[in-house]
């Protein structure tokens, strides 16, 4: 799927060998999940503006839907918790959903990290060009003076 999308072993090949853990030069799941977030973090480097806004834009969305699942898998739980006391299979279907509900937590924490980190990149990048458009007008103040 990656070289159908142009993103296989040869279009970065240094993240790629940075994410492909065992060496083997096919990435199992954890691999491809940290492949994915170095992809993200260099595309953000080299986004313009507008784009690292959609990114950001896309991750809450993504944050807000995980969030979601949270609240509910959070109520699930409670339900289970009271069940348990009574039911054998209320435990291990309990169990499950902690699981559940742990991943789902672990997934929002990345969303935000990554919201967090565009934003960072964002203002980094204002910062940069906000002081480069100064020293310019300061080069062309100097410049006029001599």
């Amino acid at each position: 799927m990656l070289s159908e999308l142009n993103l296989g072993p040869n279009a970065f090949p240094e993240i790629y060998t940075e994410a492909d853990a065992n060496k083997d030069d096919v990435l199992q799941y954890p691999e491809f999940v940290v492949y994915f977030e170095l992809l993200q973090k260099k595309f953000l480097e080299t986004a313009s503006a507008p784009m690292v806004e959609a990114a950001k834009d896309i991750l809450e969305k993504q944050k807000e839907e995980l969030n979601k699942e949270r609240v509910r898998l959070e109520a699930q739980n409670a339900e289970l918790k009271a069940k348990m006391a009574t039911d054998a299979s209320a435990k291990a279907a309990f169990e499950s959903a902690e699981e559940q509900l742990k991943s789902i937590n672990n997934q929002f924490q990345r969303k935000e990290k990554q919201a967090n980190d565009i934003m960072k990149e964002q203002k980094r990048r204002q910062r940069s060009n906000t002081a480069q458009r100064l020293a310019a007008r300061k080069a062309a103040a100097a410049k006029k003076k001599k």
